[in-house]
Formats: C-alpha cells, sequence, structure tokens
C-alpha cells in the first residue's frame, strides 16, 4: 500500500470519528446545526475511503472501468455533499434559523447531479491522456467548487 493510500485511509478514520462525536453532540443538544455537520464529517470519510481506493485501482494500472467510474462518482457527490452540510451548520448557526427543507433537497438533487456529470465528463475527456491527469483534473475541479461554497458561506 502506497503512502498516500495509507494517509488518505488514516485520513478517512479520522474523519469517520469525528462524525461519531458530533453524531453524539446531536444526540445531547438536539441542534440541526450539529445534524449537518455530523453528515459532512462521515461524507468526508466516505469521499476519502473512495479517493484510496481510486489511487490503489490506478497504482495497479487501472484508470478506467466501471468501479473506477463509480469510485469518482462517489468521491466526487460525497464531497460535494460535505461542503453543502458544512453550509448549512454554518448557516443555521449564524443566522439561528433552519434552512427550508424543500431547498435542502433541491441542493442535494443538485450536488448528486454534478456529482455524477462531473466525474464521466473528466473521464471521458481525459480518456487519452496520461493516467493521472483525470485524476489531477478532478481533484482541482472538486477543490474549486468546495473553494467557492465555502467563499459564498464566508461573504
Amino acid at each position: 500500500m502506497s503512502l498516500v493510500v495509507s494517509t488518505l485511509l488514516v485520513q478517512a478514520v479520522g474523519a469517520l470519528f469525528t462524525g461519531v462525536v458530533f453524531a453524539h453532540f446531536q444526540r445531547v443538544f438536539q441542534h440541526g446545526y450539529l445534524r449537518h455537520w455530523t453528515r459532512a464529517w462521515f461524507a468526508a470519510g466516505v469521499m476519502l475511503v473512495a479517493v484510496a481506493g481510486s489511487s490503489m485501482l490506478r497504482d495497479a494500472g487501472v484508470s478506467s472501468g466501471p468501479l473506477y467510474v463509480a469510485l469518482g462518482i462517489v468521491s466526487m457527490s460525497t464531497a460535494l455533499f460535505r461542503v453543502l452540510w458544512l453550509v448549512f451548520g454554518s448557516y443555521e448557526i449564524t443566522f439561528h434559523r433552519e434552512i427550508d427543507p424543500a431547498w435542502q433537497r433541491r441542493l442535494v438533487a443538485a450536488s448528486v447531479v454534478v456529482g455524477v456529470a462531473l466525474p464521466l465528463i473528466v473521464i471521458g475527456a481525459g480518456a487519452e491522456l496520461p493516467a493521472p491527469l483525470p485524476t489531477l483534473v478532478r481533484t482541482i475541479v472538486r477543490t474549486a467548487l468546495s473553494a467557492a461554497a465555502f467563499a459564498i458561506a464566508a461573504r
């Protein structure tokens, strides 16, 4: 197992542990923002496991195929969920009101659509490119979307 994969798995364990801690706080204090943050940390853990799986496949020389595509979709979707739920929780704690459930459903559905479409586009467009480039593009897109969401939330 490579150092990158090991590091990702250790981070995933840390994220999942943090999710368990937030789940406990949510059960004790019953605040909506804690529920969102719990989901965000669990999504971060799943995202990191999916990225580790993609890295393992890439290290084994597999940079296409259904499992590789599925892991790309899972990692992108859960990355978007993580950002969305962190922003939801931050909004609720800042403005002391819950986000309308209909808006929550719409934004989660939009995250699913983007989380499925982006990896398919990047993998499809990068089929002729050397193996690390499509992964780099996915990472840059995931990071750019996260940065944009956090910038909007900070504003």
